[in-house]
Order: structure tokens, then sequence, then C-alpha cells
């Protein structure tokens, strides 16, 4: 499956958790409370911890005993006749005290009434902050439950007169299976998926599991969500201060600076479960920002969430979520321990502005039961290599199976839909519907078992072809779900030639993914090009272009590479290739020939390279299509190694050299102030090689916007064999232009970038081949490029003013206008 065509449906059902943290200690205090004078015992002195209503009763010795996880730093008592008593204890200790009381003077002062010095709401909410770390389920040691979690996608917003709209009237099928919405508009329900699992958390260090069950997906086909139905991906922890969705970070109205963001009312207070709760209520300061509005109940003892409703603000700078939910109920499982009992959430989409518009939905909802706590299960359990394992016939329970396991029962509408999407897969409309959306949204048409295309480049433009035509063809799901043949054909007008490529994929072992890719190719290619972009052979890549593609190469390929995983978060890769490079358009290939001390010039350069790589990134997971599949992202950094050994005499190979590469990246949410993307890399190149078997690095001829290259590079224009170079990305979001009157409303957001590049090049590789005279040299300064840019224009488009601060160029401007379609949320 290409990831592409469901991506806002695995947004949606994307929805689930990962659980951490740390066990607070407990502070123990005991003692006597005894008259100041006569040094007697007090009976009945209630004795409690300061600004806490965890308390007790001095018995007939004026003994007393107190114990608490919460943050506690004193002791108060109180008699009638007495004056109350405070004195200081150490926390997360146990200890024994004495507190002296003496009487009260008959004399009476003058008695004045001072305003409060604070709001009841901000004297609460300072308090649920104080006793965040104890609420938090992330501090205990272990703890376990079953969870049962549904989720259901479907089409919102739809009018009454879409029963009578031509195209609906051809698939009039699911009007049996519209439901009304509470604005009295319909929807229709789509897919459906269920899961039970157990679900495993220990601490001291982190770890987590998760076995499924049972696993089931009701609805359109091809859909491959199934581990979005456990308990791992989506987790909003409102005690954690910042809440990570869509990429975005949101202040969670239990940070301590909430304040800040947020305006809080005290609006009532009742019994709830028999446990006195205070409702307060929160909305934000300024809709614009990434905060909730809603209300949480607290409890009046140990300031936990007994429950809470939140939603985003239907004006926060968010792209296409029209409303977002989140409703949690908790339960007090011992004293001082709240666990998370019931979750539902309701997503809803459009891609236009008017609420009434139709889009998609999402409702998920999850329960848990058998909760334990702080049973640790041996090392050796945690020690998985999948976070979300199922079991060995999940995804094959009867109907009958099912119902003695759901929590509750289907309604009428959830059981048709399985055979409601049936009955539309005979219908040769809905197919051909299905086909052109994923045309759209991959570039190929499916054709039977087949898919051809690829519409993105069809054709394409380069100064050796002049107009090149191109088609892709690649077996699809339905030819097999482990083997993937595919092949490409081009041909250029100018130079009257065919270019072709064949390719092999096969997953070779599909629970703990293996990979083996073969690759034969005869192209025409830029050296220097991104690996993140498309290729030479791109549509709007060679259209939109600031100066000719004019140094080219065409290169005969054959190679392997397997991708494997080892353990959880590790990665390897090896492979091999042999390429025969040949110079086209300005490029060429000269080399020195002392003995007769003239310059040669070669036809084509040989290599046969062997390839390894790791790569790790701590508590990384991913979305798993077919062949395809994206990472998650982790709070981690990502780490990588990668060596490449050419080896002379291998089927004519000329060169032996030993490329050695590492390589840091990091995606770091950073609250209010947006996203900070960084990273960096160095390497090196022993032996001698011709100068493209050397560092290119990635420029950009283009006007559209790569940002992983150097945009105001050109290709080929420095070349290194010891080199290192870092970038600094700055996601400012709506942190700025929020704060403007008028532009506040175009959900405008800022970008910051800052790419520096510094490398050296030995002169012995011109033993081999001349290094070309439009390659530029370092010199003592690195190359440094700047840019700000303003992303989300119109929701689809992101403007970059780049500037080259350094190695200006005669004659050409260092600033320039680089722009990309930039979808997101």
């Amino acid at each position: 499956m290409n990831i592409k065509i469901n991506s806002i449906l695995f947004v949606v059902i994307g929805f689930i958790g990962i659980h951490v943290g740390v066990f607070g200690q407990k502070t123990i205090v005991s003692g006597s409370v005894l008259d100041q004078s006569s040094k007697t015992p007090l009976q009945g002195v209630k004795v409690s911890f300061y600004g806490s209503k965890i308390a007790t009763i001095t018995d007939s010795l004026g003994r007393f005993r107190l114990e608490t996880y919460y943050p506690v730093d004193s002791i108060q008592c109180y008699l009638l006749g007495y004056k109350r008593g405070i004195k200081k204890v150490k926390p997360d200790i146990e200890q024994e005290i004495t507190l002296l009381l003496a009487e009260v003077s008959k004399e009476f002062m003058d008695i004045v009434v001072l305003p409060p010095d604070e709001f009841p709401s901000t004297k609460l909410h300072k308090k649920v902050v104080l006793n965040k770390r104890v609420n938090n389920k992330e501090k205990l040691q272990a703890y376990q439950y079953e969870t049962y979690n549904k989720f259901q996608i479907g089409i919102n917003n739809l009018d009454s007169s879409f029963t009578k709209f031509g195209p609906a009237k051809r698939l009039s099928v699911i009007f049996d299976y519209l439901d009304t919405m509470e604005n009295k508009k319909l929807s229709l329900p789509i897919i459906l998926g269920e899961s039970i699992s157990d679900f495993y958390f220990a601490n001291n260090p982190k770890r987590k599991r998760e076995i499924v069950k049972a696993s089931k997906i009701t609805g359109l086909k091809n859909i491959e969500a199934a581990q979005f139905l456990g308990d791992m991906y989506f987790d909003v922890n409102f005690y954690d201060n910042v809440i990570d969705l869509f990429g975005k970070s949101f202040i969670s109205p239990t940070a301590p600076y909430a304040r800040t963001i947020y305006k809080f009312y005290l609006d009532d207070s009742t019994y709830i479960n028999n446990k006195f709760c205070y409702k307060l209520r929160f909305i934000p300061k300024r809709e614009e920002d990434l905060a909730f509005f809603g209300e949480m109940w607290v409890h009046d003892t140990t300031y936990a969430i007994e429950s809470i409703i939140a939603k985003v603000s239907p004006n926060a700078d968010l792209n296409y979520i029209k409303n977002l939910i989140i409703e949690q109920k908790y339960r007090q499982i011992e004293q001082e321990i709240w666990m998370l009992q019931n979750e539902l959430v309701l997503l809803e989409f459009s891609l236009t502005e008017k609420r009434a518009t139709t889009g998609f939905y999402g409702r998920k909802s999850s329960s848990r039961k058998n909760i334990e706590i702080n049973r640790k299960k041996p090392d050796d359990f945690y020690k998985t290599q999948s976070a979300v394992e199922f079991t060995e016939n999940a995804k094959e329970l009867t109907d009958s199976e099912w119902d003695s396991l759901r929590y509750n029962p289907l309604n009428s509408q959830e059981k048709g839909i399985g055979e409601m999407l049936d009955t539309l897969e005979k219908i040769n409309y809905f197919t051909r519907l299905k086909k052109l959306i994923f045309m759209a949204t991959t570039g190929f048409l499916p054709i039977g078992k087949i898919e051809v295309g690829n519409v993105f480049s069809l054709v394409s433009k380069n100064t050796v072809e002049k107009t090149r035509f191109s088609v892709e063809l690649r077996t699809s799901k339905a030819f097999s779900k482990r083997l993937e043949l595919g092949g490409k054909v081009g041909y250029g007008l100018e130079d009257e030639r065919f270019k072709y490529a064949g390719s092999v994929r096969y997953i070779i072992t599909p629970k703990k993914r293996g990979l083996l890719s073969l690759v034969y190719q005869h192209d025409l290619i830029q050296l220097g090009q991104s690996p993140t972009v498309s290729q030479l052979g791109s549509t709007f890549a060679t259209v939109l272009t600031t100066s000719p593609l004019n140094k080219l190469t065409v290169m005969d390929k054959i190679g392997f590479e397997l991708e494997k995983d080892y353990k959880k978060d590790v990665i390897l890769t090896g492979g091999f290739d042999w390429k025969v490079y040949r110079p086209a358009g300005v490029s060429v290939y000269l080399r020195n020939d002392p003995i007769k001390n003239t310059l040669d010039t070669l036809s084509e350069l040989r290599t046969a390279e062997f390839m390894a790589g790791v790569r790790w990134c701590k508590g990384e997971e991913f979305v798993s299509g077919t062949f395809e599949r994206k990472s998650l992202r982790s709070t981690f950094p990502i780490l990588s190694l990668q060596a490449i050994f050419g080896v002379r005499g291998i089927a004519g190979s000329m060169f032996n050299y030993k490329k050695l590469e590492a390589q840091v990246e990091h995606y770091l949410p950073i609250g209010i102030f947006g996203r900070f993307h960084y990273g960096a890399n160095a390497g090196m190149i022993l032996g001698n090689a011709a100068y493209p078997f050397l560092k290119i690095h990635e420029g950009n001829q283009s006007y559209l916007l790569v940002p992983s290259a150097y945009n105001k590079m050109n290709f080929m224009e420095f070349i290194s064999d010891r080199y290192a170079s870092a970038f600094i990305e700055n996601h400012w979001e709506g942190l700025f232009f929020n704060w403007i009157p008028g532009i506040n409303k175009l959900k405008w957001r800022l970008i910051t970038q800052q790419r520096i590049l510094y490398g050296a090049l030995k002169g012995k590789h011109d033993q081999k081949v001349l290094i070309p005279k439009y390659v530029s040299s370092f010199g003592n300064v690195p190359y440094v490029e700047c840019s700000v840019g303003i992303d989300n224009i119109f929701k689809v488009l992101r403007f970059d003013l780049v500037w080259r601060a350094t190695h200006h160029r005669y004659g050409i401007s260092p600033l320039g206008i680089r722009g990309r379609l930039s979808i997101n949320f």
C-alpha cells in the first residue's frame, strides 16, 4: 500500500499511547502533640499536611501518623482553644516529630477583613500543578491492564440533497447506512476497527509491551492499519506540559506556565462517586494559540484529575481540523493513585474553512479493566522486537468469539459497514472512483494487478534530451503482498535514445521486517541531487530551473540492497552496486598522461561498491505499508553510520576507496516556540577515486525549495573528500504572526533555517580524473546559507527568501526566492 493515499486516515486512526515515568517516594510523619506549658498529651487534635486535606486526629496519648506520596513540606495541627501549630518536615522520608501547642489568649485584637490575594481558581490550579508528579501514572514502577479500542472513520456533513446527487444515486446502496448527526446533517461510516490487547509498562528504564489478542478492521479494503488498533500510538496525557498532536505542540492546562496561556474559572463543586470535586474551567487567552478550552473536575484531597473534557479552539492555527474533542475519565485505584479508565476522541476533517462542509470524521473510544499497578514482570518479559505484537490468531476470530470479547455490543450501523462496502466493491462506478483517487495521490493508476504511471514524470526537460517522455509500471498488492516487480522506460527527443530500468522488491521476513531490493538501471542522472527529492525525470523539478541542467551523467547500474530490522530500534542495511558512468552534456572525464604529457579523454568510469549501514533511533515507530513505511518520529535523535568500499578489479572496476560517514538528526518539540529540527554529518574518503565517486554536496538548480539541500548552490559546485556540515531549522508556527492583528487570521507560520558546510579536497584525486573547472574550492571559508520563510500560505504553499552568505558569485545575486507545496496540519 502506498502510504500517501491514506495519510489522512492514518492520522485519524493513529490515536493511541505511550506511558513512562518515575515513582515518587512516600513521606511518613508520626509523633505526638503536647500542651506547651504542661507537656501533657492533647487528644482530638486535627493534624494534617499543610496545604492538603490528608489529615488525622490524635489519640488519647496525643499520638498521630500521616503518610503521603504527594509533595509536602510542613505539618499543621489545630485544636479549639489553642493556637494553630506548624512545623517543617523532610519530604520523601519517614520521621518522628513532636508539636507543642500554646493556649489562645483571652484578649482579642480588632478583626480586619482583607480581600483574597489570589482568585480561588488560581489557588486550585497551583494545587493541581504542585501534585502533578504524584498524580501522573508515569510515576509508577509498573502497571498493566486490558484495553478495548474501537475506532470508526466516515464521511460527515452530508446534506439531505446528497441522496439526489447524480453520482450518489449511482451508489444508492449507501442510503440505507446513512446516520443523522446532531446538526441534522448525514454521516456515512466507511471503516470500523476494533482490538483487545494486554498493555504492560515498566519504569527505570522505561519499557512497554502490548500483546494484541484480537484485531479486526471492517470496511474499505487494503487499509493496513492493524497496528493502530492497540494502545501505543496516541497518548494524550494532560499531566504533560506539552501535548503533541498532528506535529504541533499544544500547551497543557496543567503546565506550570499554563496561566500565561489560559484563563481559569472555578465554576462548581459536588460529589462524584463519593468524592468531593471542584470544576475548573479553562479557555485560551488568545484563540489562535495551540491550546484547549474545556473543563476538568479535580479531586479536593489529592488534586488529581477525576475527569476532563478538552476541545481544540476552533480558531487555533491548524489546517483541515475542524473539531477535536478529548474526553477522559479516571478512577482512583488506591488512595493516592489514579489511572485512566475511559477515553473518547472525536476528530473532524474538512478541506474548507466552513464547519458544515463535507469532510471526514474519526471517533475512537477506549476502555480499560483489570488494572494492576507496581507488579513488575521479569526484565526479559519487556525485551521485545516490536512494541505491538499480535497473537497467532488475533486477526482470525469468529463473529461469535468477538461477541463474547467486546466490552459493549456493536450497534446496527456498525454491524452494517462490512456489508455495505462489500456491495460497493461490486459497482463499477465506485471502483473507478477509487482508482482516480489513488492516481491523484500516488501518481499511479491501478489496472488489475498492475499500476501504471507516474503522472508526475510523464514529461520532463534537460539539455541532453530536450524533451523526455517516460512511463512506469509496477505490480500492486493484488499481485502479491511480498513481491513487487517494477519497470520504467523513457525516451529523449533530442538524443533519440531509450532509457530504462527494472526493479524487484521482496519482503523476506514479514514479521521482523526484511526487505531485499534488486535493481538494473540505464538512465540519465544528475550527480549531487538530494536523495529526498524527485529524480531528474520529474516534471516540475526540470521545468522550473534556475540554470541549465547540463552537467549530467549516463549511468548503468546493477545492484542489490538488504534492509533488515534488528531488535526494535536498529535498522541494518547492506548491499552491492556495480556502476558505469559516461559523461553527458558539458561533463567530461580528462586524465593526465605523464609519459606523453597529454590529456586523455575517458569514455567511461567503472566502480564496484559494497555498502553497509546502521541506523538507530530509540523508541521509533513506523506506519507500515506493503513495501514502504513512514517514521512516526521519536523524541530521541536519529543516529546513523554508513561505510562504502570501492573495490578495484571487479568487472572492470577502476578504483579502491573507502567512504565513511556519520550523521545525527533530531526533531524536537519546544512547546510554545514550535518545533526544532537540527542535524549534522561528517565524513571522509580514503584512497584515490575519480570525482564522481567523491562527496558531491547537494545543490539545487530549481525555484522549487528543497529543505534538505543548499538552495543557492549549483549542482557539482563543491566536491570534497573530507567534510562536515550542520543545519538548524526552526518552525516557529504562529508564535509571531498570531500577534499581528489581521495577519493572525491568515494562519501564516514563520520558518527560519541556517546551514553550514565545510570541506576539503586533496589533489591526489586528479591523478585519476581531473577535477572540472566549474568545481569551486572552500579555501578557508565555509559555505553558509540562511533563509527565512512563510509557511501555510493558502494552506498549501511555502516561500523562503534564501541568502547565500559566503562564496558569492560574480554577477549573481546572493538572494533568491524558493517555494514548494507544503501541506500540513
